[in-house]
């Protein structure tokens, strides 16, 4: 396995790639939350976390109600339905994760197995939500990222799942939409024009996206022009040719560089079907 990309199973061991994702809605339940390392009898519901971890982080000051966070703990399919569970985390546990050696998540991952059957037991896998645009011409513009987590991966657009209190008003859709809106300044007509093409995660620290290609109807010409706060210049992919020579070799035709991808950029790109950009 990569360490730096994998695709989702159920608990049934579906794999959640678009070929068995596209046609099922989504619906969320509550799942457990992270174990402690240091005290393995904690308890993991989510009710007792917010009640016993996460109020009492907000009360002292450790950590702001936006700093809260979801956490994947397992998907499953009932008919066309990809039920999903979670918890809740904070995003110092996700910071956390995100700072460890390979080494360490591996030792992590191994107790996690040992005690609760479950390698990522131990950690906050904070569910994201991504979209790799198609533009109106038929292109794919990524860029390599410039903030402090995943730095010069190339990725679309990316960002956490917003946290609500109430499990039943989370909107993939609706974070999806705000995404592309803050990072791209795109406002696509998301109904219409975005495909869920699986749920993508990164082996090594748990870190996952709900993962979306959305066509736009700005033309290649708009994302070659605009400036970007969480990216470096956007970079053009513009065939499906193009596309699979970067997941093969890391490359395309128009450069001699080597680029690495994000995890769920990875996955949405393999997804990508003839007909729907520039072949």
């Amino acid at each position: 396995m990569s360490l730096d990309f994998a695709v989702e199973k159920t608990r049934e061991g579906t794999e959640l790639r678009r070929e068995n994702t596209e046609h099922l809605n989504l619906s969320f339940a509550e799942g457990l939350c992270a174990a402690d390392i240091t005290d393995t009898n904690r308890q993991r519901d989510r009710g007792w976390f917010i009640e016993n971890i996460i109020n009492p982080l907000i009360r002292n000051g450790k950590i702001t109600p936006r700093d809260r966070k979801f956490r994947y703990d397992y998907s499953t399919i009932q008919g066309n339905t990809l039920e999903v569970a979670l918890g809740v985390t904070h995003f110092y546990a996700y910071k956390e994760d995100m700072d460890r050696n390979h080494e360490q998540n591996e030792r992590l991952q191994e107790l996690g197995v040992q005690i609760f059957g479950n390698q990522y037991a131990f950690f906050s896998r904070v569910p994201g939500i991504s979209a790799t645009i198609i533009t109106s011409d038929g292109s794919v513009f990524l860029g390599e990222r410039s903030n402090e987590i995943y730095t010069n991966l190339l990725c679309g657009v990316a960002g956490h799942l917003s946290y609500k209190d109430d499990i039943n008003k989370i909107n993939l859709k609706e974070d999806l939409e705000r995404e592309i809106e803050e990072e791209f300044k795109v406002k696509p007509n998301i109904t219409k024009n975005a495909r869920f093409v699986g749920i993508y995660s990164h082996p090594d620290t748990g870190d996952m996206d709900f993962t979306y290609l959305v066509c736009v109807d700005q033309p290649d010409e708009y994302f070659k022009s605009i400036v970007l706060v969480e990216h470096k210049p956007l970079i053009q992919i513009p065939t499906l040719a193009d596309v699979r020579q970067l997941l093969q070799e890391g490359k395309i035709s128009s450069s001699d560089r080597m680029y690495k991808l994000m995890y769920s950029t990875r996955g949405a790109l393999e997804s990508i079907r003839a007909g729907e950009m520039n072949n």
